[in-house]
């Protein structure tokens, strides 16, 4: 394996066990000419995320739905580091312009059930709900489980 590709594999490996600073750390070993490659930020924006590292996420994150905006994933994780390192407001609109891409990804749709939950509007947050397990029965239990909807049980 050439151009860093080991390093590549090492950090998936480190991820894959939850060791998340010695997946960044071998990210960190990549020529930097890999830097901006989408497999390399996708790697990235896991470990930001399992780092709880809000700001490089949201940056990776911005990157990722410019470059890939088809991958409703790389929407998720903007709007999920949006909420924790700014308002839940902008977390919304991200995911608002997201639907424009991904209408029926219930992910979506649940993630913006919670910020109008958690922002007081009960109405929309049951809509939103209601349509994200439409589309993905399974999420009613996820739904139960989340105190961001606690409000509507």
């Amino acid at each position: 394996m050439e151009d860093g590709e080991r390093n590549l594999q090492a950090a998936l490996g480190y991820l894959h066990l939850g060791m998340a600073e010695d997946a960044a750390e071998e990210l960190d070993l990549l020529p930097p000419h890999r830097a901006g490659d989408l497999v390399v930020l996708r790697v990235r924006a896991h470990i930001h995320s399992e780092l709880h590292a809000w700001d490089a996420l949201r940056e990776t994150a911005a990157r990722l739905t410019t470059h890939a905006p088809q991958d409703s994933q790389h929407w998720i994780w903007l709007a999920y580091a949006t909420r924790r390192c700014r308002t839940v407001r902008e977390a919304e609109g991200i995911l608002q312009d997201a639907l424009r891409f991904h209408e029926k990804e219930p992910l979506i749709h649940f993630n913006l059930a919670c910020y109008a939950a958690v922002t007081g509007r009960t109405d929309l947050a049951r809509t939103r709900l209601a349509e994200a397990i439409r589309l993905e029965p399974s999420i009613t239990a996820m739904a139960v489980e989340d105190p961001d909807l606690a409000t509507l049980w």
